[in-house]
């Protein structure tokens, strides 16, 4: 982590160093993926990211349902203040993703679009790399295939020894 560790938007503050979002000195409560999900957000202000970014920068390599990254955008809607009637922080991008609307400072500048060398640790290095956090297709199959063995095996198992 460097000098710009400080996050600003509107009336936040966000300490990515100590995990920590404050709204006019006063500090929000956020669980750990859902800060996750906001510094991800921070990392790249202004720009649609995809549902499946999102859950790798969160999840890294574990599978989880999108029904987890809905509900995580929704605790930091709600937590932020922003209302379903008017979105003015992040906002739905239909069969995409989502974006964050506002500007956010970083240390002495504003960022429109993130410089893509920027370092921040956790989750927010993994929106970047994408694709190679994700689960691999060949486990699934594996897996898939192991199940079917075993499946298999115990048929067979239930079968001859109902038949002696």
């Amino acid at each position: 982590m460097d000098e710009n560790e400080i996050f600003r938007f509107g009336d936040f503050v966000v300490n990515a160093k100590y995990r920590i979002i404050s709204r006019n000195g006063e500090t929000i409560p956020l669980t750990p993926k859902v800060f996750d999900t906001l510094l991800a957000f921070l990392v790249r202000p202004g720009h649609t990211i995809t549902k499946e970014e999102l859950m790798a920068a969160v999840w890294a390599e574990r599978f989880v349902d999108e029904s987890n990254l809905t509900q995580n955008v929704a605790v930091l809607r709600k937590a932020l203040g922003d209302n379903a009637k008017d979105r003015r922080l992040i906002v739905t991008v239909p069969g995409r993703g989502y974006r964050f609307l506002p500007d956010v400072e970083n240390g002495d500048r504003t960022q429109a679009s993130p410089d893509p060398d920027q370092r921040f640790p956790g989750s927010a290095d993994r929106l970047r790399l994408g694709r190679e956090h994700r689960p691999s297709n060949l486990w699934i199959i594996l897996i898939l295939l192991a199940s079917t063995a075993l499946v298999s095996a115990l048929v067979t198992y239930i079968l001859s020894a109902g038949g002696q």
